[in-house]
């Protein structure tokens, strides 16, 4: 994992939102990389992700993924709980 890992996903999402006009002088891509220490490609993946997306949207598409992931892993011990017991009685 990246430096960019490291906050949480609303900052990460704050500063491509804050910063997605890059037509401002100063606000250059390069230099909002530079100041958030992120890469172009990390940049790009995140306009790709939320353009179209208004900041309530892309704020409430993270929180499902972060649901969906739980979920999967519950599923997941679930699974392996249940695989446990079928050896066990076998």
């Amino acid at each position: 994992m990246g430096v960019y890992f490291c906050a949480r996903t609303c900052d990460l999402l704050s500063i491509f939102w804050n910063n997605k006009n890059t037509n401002i002088p100063g606000n250059s891509i390069a230099e909002v990389c530079r100041k958030y220490s992120i890469s172009r490609s990390i940049f790009d993946k995140w306009r790709q992700k939320f353009k179209g997306m208004s900041s309530n949207e892309a704020k409430r598409l993270k929180v499902l993924e972060e649901e969906k992931k739980e979920f999967l892993l519950k599923k997941e011990l679930e699974i392996q709980v249940l695989r446990d017991i079928v050896k066990k009685n076998f």
